[in-house]
């Protein structure tokens, strides 16, 4: 009886060739975004701060807020507000997560910078 393995060498370098250039296509992408916290109180976005550049602020439009940035991540330190749920969401530090604090109308968002299309068909 001959028996010949499942796959050879060739076909398993074939299957995983494509899904290490994908993985590392996808961390290169991610790593090259700058990401910058815009904050928003009510409708009107009143600052946007680089998450490269470690800072505290302290907000003059929202009495009580003081927000840190450091490691590439932002963080609402101390919050005047009742139930401080701003507090504690913690740090955020990829681009569409918020952190919200309804008493103050405040939100921060972390947008990245976008090179045109999400999506390349063709």
């Amino acid at each position: 009886m001959n028996h010949t393995p499942f796959a050879r060498k060739q076909d398993l370098l074939w299957l995983l060739l494509p899904v290490i250039c994908i993985a590392v296509l996808l961390l290169r992408a991610q790593s090259d975004t700058p990401v910058s916290a815009q904050i928003s109180i009510g409708n009107e976005v009143v600052a946007v701060y680089p998450l490269s550049e470690p800072q505290t602020i302290t907000l003059a439009n929202a009495d009580g807020i003081r927000i840190e940035i450091r490691e590439n991540a932002v963080c609402v330190l101390e919050s005047d507000c009742p139930d401080k749920r701003c507090v504690r969401m913690g740090a955020i530090s990829k681009p569409g997560e918020m952190i919200v604090c309804l008493p103050h109308a405040m939100i921060i968002t972390l947008v990245g910078a976008s090179d045109g299309a999400d999506v390349v068909i063709g």
